[in-house]
C-alpha cells in the first residue's frame, strides 16, 4: 500500500491555490491507480473533491497505489476499450448535481512496450478516448473540463524540412511549446497524437470544453522502472557505470507533484480547445 507523498507544507499550499476550484466538486480520474493518476488522486481527495476513479478491470497492479484512499473515493473497475462500462460510468457522473471534471490519464504508456503491444496500445489510448468522449455527447453530461493527458513523445526529432518552424535558443537548444510541428515516432506517440486530435474534434463540433496538457518525463515514486529514471537509479544503486543509449538527446524532468499542479491548474484555468504545454523549463 502507498501512501500519499504530498507533505503537509504541499498540501497546505495545494488548497490555498486549487481548494475554492476542487472542493465539493465532482471528478473523475481515468488511470486513477497509475504513476501520475495516482498522485493526481491524492491531491484531488486531499482538495476535498468527490472523486470517481476509473482503474482498469486487469489492472495488474490495481489500488496498489491508491488502496490508503479506500472509504474517501468511489473506485470504478472498468476498461476504456469497453463502450459499455463507459456508458455506465457517464451514466452515473449525469446524476452528479455539479459539471463534473475529467481528467484523462488512462493509457498504455510505455513508449518500448508500443511496439510488441500495437493494438493493445492504440484500443487503449486512442479508441479508449474516443469511447468517452462519444459516450459524453450521447448522454449529454455536460462538463466542466477534459483534460487530455499527452505527452513530449508527440513531438517526435525534428526533421529538416520543417526545421524553420521551430524555435531554438542562443545556444542551438530546441524549444518546444504548444505551436511546434509534432511528428510521432513511436506507435505510443502517434496514438496519443490522434486522442489529442480527438480531444479537439470534439471540442469543435460539439462543444466538450477540453484542454490537452503535454508533459515532459515525469518521475518520481510509483512510476514503473523500466522508465529512464528508474533505470538509471536501479543501476546507480548496484554498478559504478550506468549504461544508456543513446546520450545525445536532452530531456527535460518534471518531478510528479509538480506535473499534478499543471494538471490541476490547466484543468482550472486553460481556454477549452487549447493545448498546454509543460515541464521544468
Amino acid at each position: 500500500m502507498s501512501d500519499s507523498i504530498w507533505t503537509p507544507a504541499e498540501l497546505d499550499r495545494l488548497r490555498q491555490d486549487f481548494g475554492d476550484v476542487y472542493g465539493g466538486r465532482t471528478v473523475l480520474v481515468t488511470g486513477a491507480d497509475g504513476f501520475m493518476g495516482s498522485h493526481l488522486t491524492d491531491a484531488l481527495v486531499e482538495l476535498g473533491a468527490g472523486v470517481h476513479a476509473f482503474v482498469r478491470a486487469t489492472s495488474s497492479g490495481a489500488l496498489n497505489n491508491i488502496g490508503h484512499l479506500r472509504g474517501r473515493l468511489k473506485v470504478h473497475f472498468a476498461d476504456l476499450t469497453d463502450r459499455t462500462s463507459v456508458d455506465y460510468l457517464i451514466r452515473e457522473l449525469k446524476e452528479a448535481p455539479d459539471r463534473p471534471y475529467i481528467f484523462h490519464l488512462g493509457a498504455q504508456a510505455h513508449v518500448g512496450e508500443s511496439w510488441h503491444r500495437p493494438y493493445e496500445t492504440v484500443m487503449a489510448n486512442t479508441i479508449g478516448t474516443l469511447n468517452l468522449l462519444q459516450s459524453v455527447v450521447d448522454w449529454g453530461l455536460e462538463l466542466e473540463k477534459f483534460d487530455t493527458a499527452g505527452t513530449s513523445e508527440e513531438y517526435g526529432n525534428v526533421r529538416e524540412a520543417v526545421a524553420h518552424h521551430h524555435d531554438f535558443d542562443d545556444a542551438g537548444g530546441l524549444i518546444l511549446h504548444e505551436r511546434s510541428p509534432i511528428n510521432p515516432k513511436s506507435i505510443y506517440a502517434t496514438s496519443k497524437v490522434a486522442a489529442d486530435f480527438l480531444t479537439m474534434n470534439y471540442h469543435d463540433a460539439f462543444g466538450i470544453p477540453g484542454v490537452v496538457t503535454r508533459m515532459f518525463n515525469n518521475y518520481g515514486p510509483r512510476q514503473n522502472p523500466r522508465y529512464v529514471t528508474g533505470t538509471i537509479i536501479t543501476q546507480a544503486l548496484v554498478r559504478p557505470e550506468i549504461e544508456l543509449g543513446a546520450l545525445d538527446p536532452l530531456r527535460d524532468f518534471c518531478f510528479c507533484t509538480d506535473g499534478v499542479r499543471g494538471h490541476l491548474m490547466v484543468a482550472a484555468k486553460g481556454r477549452p480547445g487549447d493545448v498546454y504545454v509543460y515541464g521544468q523549463g
